[in-house]
């Protein structure tokens, strides 16, 4: 009996271990992913995007901090309709972020840390808002619209 106990152990310890401590074979997460959005399609009858999402989320805390974005030409066009624990594309933003946070958490790789130069944080506040500004220039796509001759 101790030592089957033993022997379970060392398994979820094993387990555990490969999922949450070592990196991921990235054919193998392309494959699970591309499972997922297939699943995603099948059950929602919409695809798995989110750049759009995260530019409505983004509308909806502008109007947290009392700014009026209804008469802007892109939430128009998209419908800031319900919130984004109304919309399936919401739902998979919290998704993709509280799974984010609780890897790593489970992986024990959290840590908050300060740089140690000054300009780590212009590089950061820029990196940060450079994803933010783009999406709102270019109707919602993050990349694809900023590429030259791409409209």
């Amino acid at each position: 009996m101790l030592a089957n106990q033993a022997q379970d152990q060392k398994d979820f310890r094993f387990m555990f271990q490969s999922v949450f401590q070592r990196h991921w074979n990235p054919y193998v997460v392309l494959i699970v992913a591309g499972l997922l959005s297939a699943l995603y399609f099948g059950l929602t009858s919409t695809v798995w995007a989110v750049t759009g999402e995260f530019t409505r989320l983004g509308g909806e805390i502008l109007q947290v901090f009392g700014v009026d974005v209804s008469g802007w030409e892109y939430y128009q066009m998209v419908k800031l309709d319900g919130s984004t624990w109304t919309r399936p594309d919401g739902w998979i933003v919290w998704g993709m972020f509280i799974g984010a946070l609780m890897m790593v958490l489970l992986s024990n790789s959290f840590k908050v840390r300060l740089p140690q130069q000054k300009r780590r944080y212009v590089q950061g506040f820029v990196g940060g808002i450079i994803p933010v500004l783009v999406p709102a220039w270019r109707w919602g796509a993050t990349w694809r619209p900023s590429l030259p001759g791409c409209r």
